[in-house]
């Protein structure tokens, strides 16, 4: 199923419209066939919010959470009707693989990764999703202000500026790979294991 309604029972009107959808290849789409085949119904409550007057002030609240299949990334979108306009937040982010999994990725000793992926988030050159895996993570505002075009133009500003957090997450997820998979490389360089044939200090000599 790749729309599911997740507060199909709400009884009062500030408690906000909550779907989850799957696009499949991505997080986010500006064509709206994309939305007609995976999420029919978000689409048709996004148009009748910013096209139908629903959105308008005092309107009611939505949020989309998207999670598709083919990919890591995920976005919370929330619409939050207001006077001067739909105050919109993003969360998006994104992960390149379970920390567990990064240690052959990358070609690490646990203690290596875990004292890597520490200072590189000290740095804020990496971030932890809400899951405690490393990975990238964008927040972004905006507000979308009313028009004199039906509604046409403000949910097309919308769907526009919720894309771009979605490419600015998949450059910067990019970037920030990049650079982990130098500073492992660099870790891996400098790590020296203990040899398993060094004598403790303070042990005896064999007689």
């Amino acid at each position: 199923m790749t729309e599911h309604n997740l507060n199909p029972h709400r009884e009062d009107r500030l408690d906000p419209h909550r779907w989850r959808v799957d696009l499949k290849w991505s997080a986010w789409a500006t064509d709206e066939s994309i939305w007609e085949e995976y999420a029919p119904r978000t689409l048709s409550m996004l148009k009748e919010g910013f096209e139908g007057g629903a959105f308008e002030e005092y309107g009611e609240p939505m949020v989309i959470e998207t999670q598709p299949r083919k990919e890591s990334r995920y976005m919370t979108v929330t619409l939050t009707p207001g006077q001067e306009g739909v105050h919109v937040h993003v969360f998006a982010s994104d992960t390149w693989d379970s920390a567990h999994d990064l240690l052959d990725t990358l070609g690490l000793e646990d203690q290596q990764l875990e004292s890597l992926v520490s200072r590189l988030y000290d740095d804020g050159l990496i971030d932890y999703r809400l899951d405690g895996d490393p990975g990238v993570v964008i927040e972004q505002e905006f507000v979308i202000a009313p028009s004199d075009q039906d509604g046409k133009d403000e949910l097309a500003s919308f769907m526009q500026q919720v894309d771009a957090v979605e490419s600015d997450l998949e450059e910067s997820s990019r970037h920030k790979w990049d650079q982990l998979k130098v500073w492992a490389a660099l870790e891996r360089r400098d790590y020296a294991p203990p040899s398993p044939h060094r004598r403790r200090r303070g042990a005896r000599r064999p007689r």
